[in-house]
């Protein structure tokens, strides 16, 4: 039996987009988040993409919801996410380097705030991200 929309927006597994948006930095920190996405009151916030330009890399970087790491320090490379991380259903990967360390979305809990992490005051490189916010 099919549900009608409106009774399974709510559900845990389920995720209705209310508003997307993305963006670059190129900002560094050390052990700071250098983007912070807070989802409006009552919604999550969901990662849909998160890479560089073809042929660069960005290092020392972590994910967290909150004050929850859901990432190890990883470097970002969209060139190679064979062994290196990514996300997102689109990578600009080179041939030959399947995107084994890429990965679709990562979404958080109701009210819980995203932010990236720049582990190392040095690392550069641009950054590309796109997110949702929703229920």
């Amino acid at each position: 039996m099919s549900e009608a929309l409106n009774s399974i927006v709510g559900k845990q597994n389920d995720f209705a987009t209310r508003f997307m948006g993305g963006g670059s930095t190129s900002a560094t920190g050390d052990g700071v988040p250098i983007v912070t996405l807070t989802p409006p009151a009552g919604q999550r916030v969901r990662l849909t993409h998160l890479s560089t330009a073809a042929g660069t890399t960005r290092p020392s970087l972590k994910l967290a919801f909150d004050a929850l790491d859901i990432t190890i320090t990883f470097t970002l490379d969209g060139d190679d996410p064979s062994s290196n991380w990514t996300v997102g259903s689109y990578q600009d990967y080179t041939a030959g380097n399947p995107p084994s360390g890429n990965h679709l979305f990562f979404t958080g809990d109701v009210d819980e705030v995203f932010y990236i992490i720049s582990t190392a005051g040095a690392a550069t490189g641009t950054i590309y991200y796109g997110y949702e916010f929703g229920e």
